[in-house]
């Protein structure tokens, strides 16, 4: 992958791990939002539905618990009661309730002199959205008609469980209302033993009447006792739930089509729900009731294929005596829809966004990589060994500074090359090279050697008549070819002296066969020099020495200028052998298993003793140097 591609998909993915999370986090916000308006919206009804009932509940306790004291109720649970009393127990309840109305919070004293108080009511959260709402007024003064209808429960339970009615029978409605006590006999039936009611307790229920769709009754149980000792529960209840509904009716017209449908549940019921007509009254109780967890809670459920949230709070949380709890489902599509609109919107706009980064991150890319790509192509061109590669500097930042170093490092690497240029033709290659990477310094060191001196027979006579020019030319045809045999036999050119050449086998580098390698070499000059002969031009003959030992190889001279070389005995002996050499043969010191030839006993100067040599006609060793 390309360096301008890797920086084009580095900053569309940096754009993209920036643009996505935003997006889910909108998403996310949005969603809060929409989670969080509706749990205000349910506090403010929770706040406004529990007001009504503290109101209304402190007349109905007081009622009760005075009720609860009275002689009739006591015959009653002791089964001495005629219709006659309950036609004026319940005349006494009529007239009672608009006087606990009119009481109003009343002094609390006397509440506590009835025997027991307030019911136990839900507390309400710490700044519940919507708690300084006004607390609802009193319904309108009604006959002691209306008032009676008003009072569905109106009944003792004595300690053995068996139920009294204290609603007396009124002309015209005997059927509905026998009908009416046993469809409260059996709600009421299903109560825990009335001795756990210890205190005055608020509960609900849902008896079948179904003549106004099924209503949620809010009942208050009241102890009974006679000579200090509880002989039966006082039960009276009323449809309490209406002031709500003209509530939930209120919120449903202020909020118009985004409105929450209210409700109760109790039973395994769900009743006075406000709008959602068209589902099934089953289905819609048996979802509530999977759903409802706990004292209260939220929770997303599909109603005909619409989404709602479910809100639920329990309306006598502790109580051992039935329960309700107060339900609103919340409507979610509008919210959705807003959230996928917004959703495509924001996609749009990144889409766009992308798009411009996309151009952006391409242009900038390139202008990024352009740069690294020439110097690329230039740093490739040295490595080939064009050293007069150089970059175009268009900028002064850090890409600008790399380039300005690579032309400073080609001006450098070029500057190098000359010198070994140089060096390689005013000394051995292998040398020059030893020298460049540090591997010589001044000093030497004792090895075993072969040393090769190649002279040329008769080169005064020769020249003493030749254009200094053309001995020139003559020399440095001759040197070209016996130095390329050198190289050819894994030799190094020490020196050229006039017209005679030197060189030394086995140093700086020894491959092993390093003194056959110099005798072949010798007899390869010779076979050359009448080839060059047989071509024409200057005919002459060279003669060659050569010897092995230990000598002393190493830069000689001084710290500025330096010679590598080498020195010895051994190295006096192969320049007496060439001297010694007649034309076309080659003299050597070596050992009888490398060359083959002539022994012979030669006297040289500097050397006090004869010396033995071989003039060498073949070589031994089977090998090719090269």
């Amino acid at each position: 992958m390309g360096f301008q591609t890797k920086i084009f998909l580095w900053m569309l993915g940096t754009l993209a791990a920036i643009l996505i999370p935003t997006l889910t986090l909108v998403k996310t916000k949005l969603r809060q939002k929409a989670e969080e308006r509706a749990e205000m919206e349910f506090a403010n009804q929770v706040q406004l539905f529990v007001a009504e009932r503290v109101q209304r509940l402190q007349g109905v306790s007081e009622t009760a618990a005075e009720l609860a004291r009275s002689e009739v109720v006591k015959r009653s649970l002791s089964g001495k009661l005629d219709e006659a009393d309950k036609r004026a127990f319940a005349t006494e309840a009529i007239s009672k309730r608009p006087a606990a109305k009119r009481q109003g919070k009343g002094d609390r004293s006397n509440r506590a002199e009835a025997g027991g108080g307030l019911p136990k009511l839900p507390k309400l959260p710490q700044n519940f959205p919507g708690q300084n709402l006004p607390i609802p007024k009193n319904p309108t003064q009604k006959t002691p008609g209306q008032l009676l209808s008003l009072l569905p429960v109106l009944c003792t339970i004595d300690m053995q469980g068996r139920i009294e009615e204290l609603t007396p029978t009124r002309p015209g409605r005997s059927t509905a209302r026998k009908t009416m006590a046993l469809r409260h006999d059996g709600a009421l039936r299903e109560l825990p033993d009335v001795s756990e009611v210890q205190q005055q307790e608020v509960f609900y229920l849902i008896p079948p009447d179904n003549s106004k769709g099924g209503r949620l009754r809010e009942v208050v149980a009241t102890p009974v006792e006679q000579d200090g000792k509880m002989i039966g529960v006082f039960v009276m209840g009323i449809d309490a739930e209406t002031q709500l509904d003209h509530l939930a009716s209120r919120l449903e017209r202020s909020a118009g089509e985004s409105a929450s449908t209210t409700g109760f549940f109790a039973e395994g019921q769900v009743v006075q729900l406000k709008g959602l007509r068209e589902i099934d009254p089953a289905d819609l109780s048996a979802l509530v009731a999977g759903e409802i967890d706990g004292e209260k809670g939220m929770s997303v459920v599909t109603l005909d294929g619409e989404p709602y949230r479910l809100a639920w709070q329990e309306m006598n949380p502790g109580s051992i005596l039935p329960s309700a709890y107060q339900i609103a489902f919340f409507p979610m599509a509008a919210m959705l829809a807003e959230i996928r609109s917004l959703q495509t919107k924001l996609l749009m706009v990144g889409g766009a966004a992308l798009l411009l980064a996309a151009i952006a991150s391409f242009f900038i890319s390139r202008g990024l990589a352009r740069p690294v790509l020439v110097l690329d192509e230039a740093t490739r061109r040295v490595g080939e060994g064009d050293f007069s590669a150089r970059v175009d500097i268009a900028s002064k930042d850090e890409i600008g500074r790399l380039g300005q170093s690579f032309n400073e490092m080609a001006e450098g690497l070029a500057l190098k090359e000359r010198y070994r240029e140089v060096l390689s033709k005013v000394s051995d290659e292998a040398v020059a090279q030893s020298l460049i990477e540090g591997q010589l310094e001044l000093g030497g060191e004792t090895r075993y050697l072969t040393v090769l001196f190649c002279d040329i027979r008769g080169f005064t006579s020769l020249t003493e008549t030749m254009d200094p020019h053309e001995v020139i030319s003559m020399l440095n045809e001759h040197m070209t070819a016996m130095t390329e045999l050198v190289y050819a036999h894994r030799g190094v050119v020490d020196k050229f002296v006039g017209d005679e050449i030197m060189a030394v086998f086995g140093a700086p580098k020894e491959y092993g066969d390093d003194p056959s390698n110099a005798v072949r070499c010798a007899l390869a000059m010779v076979a050359k020099r009448w080839e060059l002969n047989a071509m024409g031009g200057h005919k002459f003959d060279i003669g060659i020495g050569v010897a092995s030992g230990e000598m002393v190889a190493g830069c000689m001279g001084s710290v500025d200028r330096l010679n590598y070389t080498v020195v010895g005995e051994r190295v006096n002996l192969a320049a007496r052998l060439c001297s010694k050499a007649g034309p076309g043969e080659v003299m050597a010191a070596v050992s009888e298993d490398i060359a083959e030839g002539e022994r012979v006993r030669v006297e040289v100067k500097g050397f006090s003793e004869p010396v033995e040599a071989i003039r060498v006609s073949a070589i031994r060793s089977s090998e090719p140097a090269v």
